[in-house]
C-alpha cells in the first residue's frame, strides 16, 4: 500500500510533464526512494524534480542545484588532459580545436555499440581544478568530467564522470 501511495504521488507531481513514474520498492524511514522514472528524454532531471518534490514534502530537504557551466569559463592550458582514454565499454577521445575549444567524444563499443548507443559529444569548459563541464544539458544535467592522477610526463591518468577511464595515449 505505501509503494502505491508513494507511486500515485510521484505520478500527481509528474502529470503536467506526461511522464509516469513507478515506485519499485516501498520508502523506508530513512526516506530511501528508489524510483524507475519511463518514458521521457530528461530522466535524471525528472528523477531530480520527483526526489526533490518529495524530500521537500515528507521531510522538509531541499536539494541543491545542479551544476552548470560557468558564464565566463577560466582560461586554462588543457594540453595535460589531451588524448586517448579506454575501457572495455568505451573510448574517450579529449582534443582540442583550432578555435582553441576542448571536445570530448565518447564512442562506445562492444555491446553498447551493437545495441545502438550512440556516441557523445560534448564541448567542455573548465569548471574547477582539474574538472571541465560540458555546455550542453544531457538527460537534464551538465556532466562534469574530472581528470585525476598525472603521468611522468604530466598528463592526466584518468578521466572520471561517475566511471573512471584510464589514458591509453
Amino acid at each position: 500500500p505505501l509503494a502505491e501511495a508513494v507511486t500515485s504521488y510521484i505520478n500527481d507531481v509528474l502529470r503536467h510533464r506526461r511522464d509516469e513514474a513507478t515506485v519499485i520498492a516501498p520508502p523506508t524511514e530513512n526516506i530511501t526512494l528508489p524510483v524507475a522514472v519511463v518514458d521521457g528524454d530528461d530522466f535524471l532531471g525528472l528523477y531530480r524534480a520527483v526526489v526533490g518534490q518529495l524530500l521537500r514534502d515528507l521531510a522538509g530537504v531541499t536539494l541543491p542545484g545542479n551544476k552548470v557551466p560557468p558564464e565566463a569559463p577560466e582560461q586554462v592550458d588543457v594540453t595535460p588532459y589531451l588524448g586517448l582514454y579506454a575501457d572495455t565499454i568505451y573510448d574517450i577521445t579529449v582534443e582540442q580545436r583550432e578555435d582553441g575549444s576542448l571536445w570530448l567524444e565518447r564512442v562506445p563499443k562492444d555491446i553498447h555499440a551493437e545495441i545502438g548507443e550512440k556516441p557523445l559529444v560534448a564541448q567542455l569548459v573548465h569548471f574547477e581544478g582539474d574538472s571541465f563541464i560540458s555546455l550542453t544539458s544531457m538527460y537534464g544535467i551538465h556532466p562534469i568530467f574530472a581528470f585525476m592522477g598525472r603521468t611522468e610526463a604530466g598528463l592526466a591518468k584518468y578521466v572520471h564522470y561517475g566511471r573512471v577511464v584510464a589514458r591509453a595515449s
